[in-house]
């Protein structure tokens, strides 16, 4: 974050800077409307621009309208300008773009804009010789509104065209209605391309069209990363963020978000290996969630599975890492299993340093290995879940089961007293075996004070180890502080688990304090 805040202080001094100068010659000769006043600057015919061109426009607002373009034919070319705006709606579309003619040279669009851009309509840098470079730096918020058509687009148009690169660095907040996009070609090998993003404030993916995707055919996927330094971020249903590796082969790339409060997850998320492919040995991705004390809340699936029909191997990974509380709501699903081939399943991770992790009913984390070729290494993957606190609600499914066993640690590190600070549901099923006996993995129970017996409500003088115990007179009560509290069972767990007391985490339940 530290290096975020550099560069978003570099952008800055070069957005406040700018107003002092005014237009250049070619920006108000060739890119401006005629009748147009300063501070307008209005681009309303196709306007072109040689490769390598400065067109600076400081001190104008710069609008291009669904009848104008800013053009330039195999090169790069940087625009500057106080704030940008590029118009569209569902029938045209302005347009800023490296458009490829001769296919000679790297193409790019750089945006330098003081205040605030919004895209209604197109910045377009794809290709068949691969995607391009889009780079926004703003002083403003950055708006890409599902209003015209494409987006952001810096992706290869054929049979072995890579992803391009699309950079957006704001002071303000980004909201992201429409395609960003940098992926690979249709056919061929081709890697995906990368998305960044580096915002201020807030980050927001959002409606049917607000799609951010990476994906790659037959090598790797590409890579994206949000963050927001003193902001949340939020991916909402319907739109959907994916780093799938496509065809034959194609590996799941990476995804990672890094907010200074909070992430909210309720729409589709993947990084998936070999899909729509059968065969060979793709593996799935990366995910990795950072918050600060607002916590992580995830509502829809993470799909990092090893591929699917039946090209898949080792799954993906999933690591949470929140100051605050991590909630997973009732009947999600974490995917990080190995489909086929003998593949191991992925790891996953939950770690709330000074919250609760909530899994609510029927939600589902698995990391199966494939037990299906018995020549394969079909090793589970590991399960992590560690908090403050720690509830694994009814019929909750934890899965670590394949060839051989994979590890399942639940823990909570709260020394709090006469509370119940770990509970599993006796309905909750915690898998760790392997096809053999020999084989099963290891489920570990800790926590910070161990209290196999506890306290009723209805009278603090009475031990208990059920609900059942606490009836005083014609008065039922709970027992409390039951550590860890399964039920009075541990049927739910295979293999049995193993309980023990771990010292606790000095900052469990001081106040959550941001670094």
């Amino acid at each position: 974050i530290n290096a975020v805040c550099l560069l978003l202080a570099c952008v800055a001094v070069i957005g406040q800077a700018r107003p002092a100068r005014a237009a250049d010659a070619f920006c108000v000769a060739s890119i401006c409307a005629a009748t147009d006043v300063a501070p307008a600057c209005t681009v309303n015919q196709v306007s072109m621009v040689s490769p390598g061109q400065t067109v600076d426009c400081s001190g104008r607002n710069v609008v291009v309208k669904p009848s104008g373009a800013i053009r330039v034919d195999d090169g790069r070319f940087r625009l500057l300008a106080d704030q940008l705006t590029v118009e569209g709606n569902p029938i045209d579309s302005g347009v800023i773009e490296a458009r490829e003619v001769l296919g000679t040279g790297g193409r790019g669009v750089q945006l330098e804009i003081a205040g605030a851009v919004t895209i209604q309509g197109n910045v377009q840098v794809d290709g068949t010789d691969g995607g391009g470079d889009i780079v926004i730096q703003a002083g403003g918020n950055v708006d890409i509104l599902d209003v015209g058509a494409k987006g952001l687009e810096a992706s290869g148009t054929a049979g072995g065209a890579g992803g391009g690169r699309i950079e957006i660095s704001t002071l303000g907040a980004v909201v992201i209605e429409n395609p960003v996009r940098a992926s690979s070609g249709g056919a061929g090998e081709a890697p995906g391309g990368s998305v960044s993003v580096r915002a201020g404030g807030d980050i927001r993916i959002a409606t049917s069209s607000g799609k951010v995707v990476v994906d790659g055919r037959a090598t790797d996927a590409g890579e994206v990363r949000l963050t927001s330094s003193a902001g949340s971020i939020e991916v909402l249903s319907p739109a959907t963020v994916s780093a799938d590796g496509r065809a034959t082969g194609g590996n799941g790339g990476g995804i990672y978000l890094e907010a200074k409060h909070k992430v909210t997850i309720s729409a589709a998320v993947s990084a998936r290996g070999g899909v729509g492919s059968s065969g060979n040995q793709a593996t799935g991705g990366t995910l990795s969630i950072d918050a600060g004390c607002a916590g992580v809340d995830l509502q829809s699936n993470l799909d990092l599975r090893g591929g699917e029909f039946g090209a898949g191997y080792d799954g993906g990974s999933v690591m949470v890492d929140s100051l605050g509380d991590i909630t997973v709501a009732a009947g999600v699903v974490i995917d990080t299993h190995a489909v086929g081939h003998g593949g191991s399943g992925g790891d996953v991770a939950l770690v709330s340093q000074a919250g609760k992790v909530l899994l609510g009913s029927t939600a589902k984390i698995d990391a199966r290995g494939d037990s299906s070729d018995p020549d394969g290494d079909g090793l589970a993957g590991s399960l992590t879940i560690s908090g403050c606190e720690v509830d694994v609600a009814s019929s909750v499914e934890l899965l670590a089961s394949g060839l051989e066993g994979g590890e399942i640690e639940i823990s909570s590190n709260s020394a709090l007293l006469n509370t119940t600070v770990l509970h599993v549901s006796s309905s909750a099923v915690i898998n760790a075996t392997g096809v053999a006996a020999s084989d099963d993995g290891s489920v570990l129970v800790a926590v910070a004070n161990e209290a196999l017996t506890g306290a009723c409500a209805t009278d603090p003088n009475r031990a208990c180890t059920l609900d059942a115990d606490c009836t005083v007179g014609c008065t039922p009560g709970p027992c409390d502080g039951l550590n860890p509290d399964t039920d009075n069972t541990f049927t739910q767990f295979s293999p049995g688990p193993e309980l023990k007391e771990q010292p606790n985490l000095e900052a469990c339940y001081e106040a959550c304090v941001q670094p």
